[in-house]
């Protein structure tokens, strides 16, 4: 029984057969040739597909394995020159060239004619793959299709000429001259009629439609879907065209991505683009980094770069703005040259021609801003008729509504400054500075917070309506809910806490800090940190409290400064005081003119003014007396009603309550009555003063600047030298004395400084007044150098007259001696 290939074989070499034969038998009338009829034929066939038969000379079947050569010279070297099986080569002199190659079809006149040992190939079509030799697995439909191509492999070619000049391998084309120019370019896939036509050398190019990618020679990695797509791209790399017309006159640009009906269509070198919708960057020539999504999205960008257009007719108008971002329909449409721009919801920008580095969010939002710079506009109609204000910042539902030129503007919240037209003010929460129209510079943060202010300006309100009642005021700092809630003209205030400077109304230059601080002041120039620190204050003045319930109760008193908790806590009239350290001056009432520094310093003073007070405890028993100064730790604590004192040291004291115009110098040290100074503790300290001497006794002495300090010599700090030559003419003057001290009595000796200046002024020292006051015993001894000089002179003068009469006398003495040996002073 026959096998069912052998059967199809059979059926398939019988229609062929009359093919031919009646091809033949139009010829054989013009060259006399008889052709058996096929009919006798097929009678002689017993359904062996192996058997040759010949028509005019020409084999129908080969002998090889399921071979089938129909045509003249088709498969002519084989079998006597040629091997191989199941080929099957219809056409004059198709597959004419085989040598040893399996599995072909060739249809066609000179259908892969020169292929010699190119294997698995279907070439169909008049000169299909004709040049083909060693090629193998391709496919070639359609006149010329393939005909140059060689050696190369897995090409698909469909179409008239369609890869005519192909070498490459992998390629893929398919349409009436698609690819036909293609050389050396391979993985590449073209359909559609001339797709690719011009293609030469390059690679991995994905072409579909009439004359896609037409004129593309070196560009590589791209993807034309659509009619005329890409057509006119020559060397643009990684480009993705898809729909009718788009980026149809690409040529260099590469990196593109257009999706729509004539999206990108103008596009020439422009880089980096992505076009999604209808006509979107239809007229982009060389913008680069572009993305426009949406109908007609960025239609009029010509040289626009790295813009961002998402929604339909969104930047519709743009022509040379770049750095833009447009969200939603109609969101910057008549933008032109703005850059830097961001426009999110519909008709957001949408009157912007080149206002540039906007940012605008919402429905409406920033819609009638033409040429304002820098602002961002966040939610519905936010900034909605801004036109040429610049900087400002937006963020809620009408925000800034009536903005037209304002600048510099921050708006938070539902309704903040809905009716500003000033600028420069950062309004944050829902209505704060809802009334404000031209004040300037001012800051309100939190709800309704400066919800009346309307032409005020350098105000910064934070908290729950604070300074909701502020007309008029300017310069003034509020944080906290309800602070300076009450104040309507008062200037330059800082309230910080909630309730602080809660009644104040036109009170100026105040300063408060901590919850229901100067709650009730009504007063300027305060300043009050802590909880409840000035609580009671109302009309008190140039106040200074730090501290919780600091000067809490005080009321009119003005020029005080307390600092810690409690400090000057009741204190009510007294003034000028200064009290820092916690519960220092605590008892203060009436007081005036007193410092208290450290923790309970001054903690029992209730009427006495002038006292100074230093160091933890110092004169915490101190009630009445006043004037005194205490400093150290613990320093004065004996003293009650005692004044004028002067304690200087930790635990330095009085010895006694009462003491007046005493002194007390050193740890500890104790002084026992008034009008007295004490340096150290009794018998056991030692004084020293430090000099600039390393060792060894050193003088003292008083300076230009009248500062004890050691004496100095050097010439480092003298100018204008000359000798001094006086001696014994000074010192042959004065006259030493002896005298009793007047103060006490006391035998002493020395000179009498008047007399001194007679003698020589620069002997003595003066008072203040002028007046001479005292001998510088020290210059006396300078005085006295000269002196032994000129008595060393005269001494040696007299020695050299000495000598001389010596040796005078010894020459007489040997003269009388020769003469008269007997003399008496010639003996010896």
């Amino acid at each position: 029984m026959q096998r069912t290939s052998d059967k199809i074989s059979a059926i398939f070499i019988i229609i062929l057969l009359c093919t031919v034969w009646a091809s033949a038998q139009h010829n054989s009338t013009k060259e006399h040739t008889y052709v058996e009829p096929p009919s006798l034929l097929i009678s002689r066939m017993d359904g062996n597909s192996t058997s040759d038969y010949r028509i005019r000379g020409q084999r129908v079947l080969a002998v090889g394995v399921g071979s089938v050569f129909v045509g003249r010279g088709a498969g002519e070297r084989y079998p006597s020159r040629a091997s191989g099986s199941h080929n099957t080569f219809v056409g004059d002199r198709s597959g004419r060239g085989l040598i040893s190659a399996s599995w072909n079809s060739f249809f066609g006149m000179n259908s892969g004619y020169s292929n010699t040992f190119g294997s698995t190939n279907a070439f169909f079509g008049a000169l299909a793959g004709s040049a083909n030799t060693r090629g193998s697995g391709n496919s070639f439909f359609g006149y010329a299709a393939g005909r140059s191509n060689l050696v190369q492999n897995h090409s698909s070619f469909f179409g008239f000429q369609a890869g005519r000049l192909n070498t490459g391998g992998v390629n893929s084309f398919f349409g009436a001259y698609s690819g036909e120019g293609n050389t050396r370019g391979i993985r590449n896939a073209f359909f559609g009629y001339k797709s690719g036509r011009s293609n030469r050398t390059s690679n991995d190019n994905s072409f579909f439609g009439y004359v896609a990618g037409e004129r593309n020679t070196n560009g590589t990695n791209n993807a034309f879907f659509g009619s005329s797509a890409g057509a006119r791209n020559t060397i643009g790399s990684e480009n993705a065209f898809f729909g009718s017309q788009s980026g149809t006159r690409n040529t260099t640009g590469r990196g593109n991505s257009f999706f729509g009906y004539n999206s990108g269509q103008t596009n020439t070198t422009g880089r980096n683009n992505s076009f999604f919708g209808t006509s979107s960057g239809s007229s982009n020539r060389d913008g680069n980094n572009n993305s426009f999504f949406g109908r007609e999205a960025g239609r009029a960008n010509l040289t626009g770069a790295s813009n961002a257009f998402f929604g339909a007719n969104s930047g519709r108008s743009n022509v040379s703005g770049t750095g833009n971002a447009f969200f939603g329909a109609f969101s910057g449409e008549v933008n032109t040259t703005g850059r830097q721009n961001s426009f999110f919801g519909t008709g957001s920008g949408g009157s912007n021609t080149s206002g540039f580095s906007n940012a605008f969010f919402g429905s409406s939002a920033g819609r009638g801003n033409n040429d304002g710079i820098g602002n961002a506009f966040f939610g519905s109609r936010s900034g909605e008729s801004n036109s040429d204000g610049d900087g400002n910042s937006y963020f809620g539902r009408n925000t800034g509504t009536a903005n037209t030129s304002g600048s510099n503007n921050s708006l938070f919240g539902v309704s903040a400054g809905t009716r500003n037209l000033a600028g420069e003010n950062s309004f944050f929460g829902a209505s704060s500075g809802f009334e404000n129209t031209t004040g300037a510079s001012n800051s309100f943060f939190g709800y309704r917070s400066g919800a009346r202010n309307t032409t005020s300006s350098r105000n910064s309100f934070f908290g729950h309506s604070s300074g909701t009642a502020n007309t008029g005021g300017r310069d003034n700092s509020f944080f906290g809910s309800d602070s300076g809630r009450s104040n309507t003209s008062g200037v330059n205030n800082s309230f910080f806490g909630s309730a602080s400077g809660f009644a104040n109304t036109n009170g100026q230059n105040n300063t408060f800090f901590g919850a229901r601080t100067g709650q009730r002041s009504t007063a300027s120039s305060n300043s009050f940190f802590g909880s409840l620190a000035g609580f009671e204050n109302t009309t008190g003045s140039l106040n200074a409290f730090f501290g919780s319930s600091a000067g809490r109760a005080n009321t009119t008193a003005g020029f005080n400064a307390f600092f810690g908790g409690s400090a000057g806590g009741r204190n009510t009239t007294g003034e000028a005081n200064s009290f820092f350290g916690a519960r220092s001056g605590l008892a203060n009432t009436t007081g005036n003119s007193n410092a208290f520094f450290g923790s309970g310093s001054g903690e029992s003073n209730t009427t006495a003014g002038g006292n100074t007070l230093f160091g933890y405890g110092s004169g915490d028993a101190t009630t009445t007396g006043g004037g005194n100064t205490f400093i150290g730790n613990q320093s004065g604590r004996a003293n009650v009603t005692g004044a004028f004192n002067t304690l200087l040291g930790a635990s330095s004291n009085v010895a006694a309550d009462g003491l007046s115009f005493a002194t007390a110098i050193g740890v500890n040290s104790v002084v026992a009555a008034s009008n007295t100074i004490q340096l150290g503790r009794n018998g056991q300290d030692t004084v020293r003063i430090g000099t600039l001497g390393s060792a060894g006794s050193t003088t003292l002495c008083l300076n230009a600047s009248s500062e004890i300090s050691s004496c100095s010599s050097s010439i480092r700090y003298k100018s204008n030298l000359r000798n001094f030559d006086f001696g014994l003419s000074i010192i042959s003057k004065l006259n030493p004395v002896s005298f009793n001290w007047l103060e006490n009595g006391r035998l002493d000796f020395g000179l009498v400084a008047e007399d001194v200046f007679k003698i020589e002024p620069l002997l003595t020292t003066f008072d203040k007044n002028g007046k001479v006051e005292g001998v510088k015993y020290d210059r006396i001894g300078i005085v006295l150098i000269n002196a032994v000089k000129e008595q060393q002179s005269q001494i040696e003068r007299q020695s050299k007259l000495i000598e001389k009469q010596r040796v005078e006398i010894d020459a007489l003495k040997a003269f009388v001696c020769s003469k008269n040996e007997a003399a008496e002073f010639c003996r010896k």
